[in-house]
């Protein structure tokens, strides 16, 4: 206790240690008591220095921490969907090259078909001529890539038939493949299509684009004939041999106007030098057209079931400019005898 008195003495009075009693003290034990003092003071101004050590008893109490809002719980992945089963009642025949092709059902009543990749651990690589025609419930088909080909007539009067797509590996469509499908509306082209030929979408009457791939390089006059639908008409970049404009399909080198739609509008920049027979054919909804002065040829029946025409501009009457054959009005038409 006396020491800590001295402490605070001599940091109260900042003089000597001697002057803080009030009575004599001998010299001697005044010295003593001055070395003590010194080693007193030392220690005590460090202690006073230093910070005290926060211990459980002193700490702040820590102010009450709002609760965590909860985080919302995250949602959970749609799980992809599972591949379809193949459907059971296809029929299947051994192919020379040890490979199987789909030539028809047992069952005209399906409304799903699903074909596999496989069968009996031989690939299934064609749709045989006719193999699902008449199956007029079929909604929804789905052909693997395995597909390298697809017969004639092979989805003929698929009626309710509303979208279909066209594995990469088929190079071509075939002469009727979509005949009579009157409820196709969505139809996507592989990429390794090459050609489609006579009637292929014949009476598609929902149909209302289609869009070409790159590889497309030949198409027949009567592919898309009586698709009365027809509103939108596009060529992917990069084809070398077609390529559309106000949507018209053209063959870029020759100049020919291949197919047309009830928006078409036939470019005037010089593009559009014949238009090819049967290219309107169908196209109920086509209300007006001018043909510009750089068409020097019509095809046949290029105008045929155009109905609903209220105006066309020529720059000639008949099959050709200067034609000596074929000169009436009505040949583009249909009419083969004035």
């Amino acid at each position: 206790v006396r020491l800590l008195g001295v402490c605070v003495s001599v940091l109260l009075a900042g003089g000597g240690f001697a002057s803080c009693n009030k009575r004599d003290v001998p010299t001697s034990k005044l010295k003593t008591e001055e070395a003590e003092a010194s080693q007193v003071t030392t220690v005590c101004s460090e202690e006073i220095t230093k910070k005290p050590e926060v211990t459980e008893a002193t700490e702040k109490p820590e102010e009450s921490e709002k609760p965590e809002k909860p985080e919302k719980p995250e949602k959970p992945e749609k799980p992809e969907k599972p591949e379809k089963p193949a459907t059971e009642e296809l029929i299947y025949r051994l192919r020379s090259d040890g490979n199987y092709e789909v030539i028809g059902v047992l069952s005209d009543d399906l409304t799903e078909v699903v074909i596999p990749a496989t069968y009996k651990g031989k690939a299934v690589t064609s749709i045989e001529d006719s193999a699902f025609s008449w199956c007029t419930g079929l909604t929804s088909i789905t052909i693997p890539n395995s597909v390298t080909s697809i017969g004639e007539g092979a989805f003929h009067n698929c009626q309710s038939l509303t979208e279909i797509t066209i594995p990469d590996g088929v190079t071509g469509i075939a002469s009727w493949t979509f005949d009579g499908c009157k409820a196709l509306t969505d139809v996507t082209i592989g990429k390794s299509v090459t050609r489609i030929e006579q009637h292929a979408f014949h009476a598609c009457k929902k149909l209302t684009d289609i869009r070409f791939s790159e590889g497309v390089t030949g198409i027949s006059s009567r592919a898309f004939s009586d698709c009365t639908g027809l509103a939108s008409i596009t060529v992917e970049e990069g084809n070398s041999t077609l390529h559309s404009s106000g949507n018209c399909l053209i063959e870029t080198s020759s100049k020919a106007l291949l197919l047309g739609c009830k928006n078409s509008v036939i470019p005037t920049d010089g593009s559009v030098t014949s238009i090819a027979e049967l290219a309107f054919n169908g196209c109920i909804s086509l209300n007006s057209i001018t043909v510009p002065n750089s068409v020097t040829s019509i095809g046949y029946q290029a105008f045929g079931g155009c109905n609903g025409l209220t105006s066309i501009t020529l720059p000639f009457v008949g099959a050709a400019q200067e034609g000596s054959e074929h000169t009436h009005f009505g040949y583009i038409f249909g009419a083969k005898t004035p």
